[in-house]
């Protein structure tokens, strides 16, 4: 449990793998290559073939994984974020696919977030317990994602949304986690010093590491292994849930 002394004004959170959980056995897969691979996009093939001469599944699978590890070598270096747009107009390019690949780009992008947005869900157990927190402490959600629209649909379908007095996308400030500008921002949308407030999430890096460096204390969702204090996090929870009596609410 929190000391009384150190507890926070406010509480920021992150959204994917703390407050909504990934279903990665609902995602569809395809055969790429004689190989079963996870595709994220629904009838991949069929709508290349309906923008010919555009790439085949194949070459743009290829292409995609290529785009992916550019852009993740490049974020994690300058912490800007890149739309998910971009990631696939990328994809194209290096498939090789000339002219205008702004349509194509938008509409792989939106089957994309239709298909990520269709396996992720947020337990009831959980969403209780974050309403009790709500009803003591302002929250923000601090989110790494590369489509706004997705990310808040998300928050509206899952009951969230209403939670939060501030909620920060990278997608839409430019900066990702564990940019420092993100958690700033987020703070002074809720009125709160950075050192008065804590951050909760999953990723050391991203979540601890970047919150701690901006003066903020951290607690670390994950396998209570030791790993989350070692970054700096003040506690280590297996699930958000436990928040509330980590904090003495409950």
């Amino acid at each position: 449990m929190a000391a009384a002394e150190s507890l926070p004004r406010a509480v920021l959170l992150d959204l994917f793998g703390t407050l909504v959980d990934f279903d990665l056995q609902a995602l569809p897969m395809v055969e790429i290559k004689g190989r079963r691979v996870i595709s994220t996009v629904n009838n991949l093939s069929g709508l290349l073939a309906d923008f010919s001469p555009a790439p085949s599944a194949e070459r743009f699978h290829e292409a995609m994984m290529e785009a992916s590890l550019e852009i993740r070598i490049r974020v994690e270096k300058d912490h800007r974020e890149v739309s998910s747009l971009e990631r696939f107009s990328r994809a194209l390019e290096l498939a090789g696919m000339s002219g205008d690949r702004e349509e194509l780009a938008g509409e792989l992008s939106r089957r994309h977030m239709k298909t990520i947005a269709s396996v992720v869900s947020c337990p009831a157990a959980r969403l209780a317990a974050l309403r009790r927190l709500a009803d003591k402490y302002p929250l923000a959600l601090v989110s790494n994602f590369d489509r706004q629209e997705t990310a808040h649909e998300i928050l509206e379908r899952e009951g969230l949304s209403v939670l939060f007095v501030a909620s920060v996308i990278s997608d839409d400030l430019g900066w990702r986690k564990p940019a420092p500008e993100i958690f700033r921002h987020a703070a002074s949308a809720l009125g709160v010093a950075d050192s008065h407030c804590l951050h909760v999430g999953d990723s050391l890096r991203a979540d601890i590491e970047g919150a701690v460096a901006c003066g903020m204390k951290a607690v670390w969702i994950g396998d209570l292994s030791g790993r989350g204090l070692a970054a700096g996090a003040e506690g280590e929870l297996a699930d958000v849930s436990e928040l509330g009596e980590w904090l003495g609410l409950e």
